[in-house]
């Protein structure tokens, strides 16, 4: 003579939460948000290092059309000299 529990007393739901699930559940939110704080400085800093590298870069750009200009009238001149030392030997 064996007595069979229903099937409704094998199972039982606990509507107690435990302590270390809430513990658990703050350190995971906690630690989602901290990460997102911390990409998002990582964001700030990598969009101020390439606002810092274009202004860089037409800067770099800007003093490079000087240059060429320069060099530029330079050869010029030397083509001016090289054409009358040419000219005074030709004659």
């Amino acid at each position: 003579m064996t007595t069979q529990t229903p099937p409704i007393e094998r199972w039982h739901i606990d509507r107690r939460i435990d302590l270390t699930s809430i513990l658990t559940t703050i350190l995971i939110v906690g630690s989602a948000v901290a990460w997102g704080f911390a990409l998002d400085s990582k964001i700030v800093q990598t969009a101020q290092q390439v606002d810092y590298l274009e202004a860089n870069q037409k800067r770099l750009e800007e003093r490079l059309d000087v240059f060429r200009g320069e060099f530029s009238e330079d050869l010029d001149q030397i083509h001016a000299k090289l054409d009358r030392l040419i000219e005074r030997q030709v004659q």
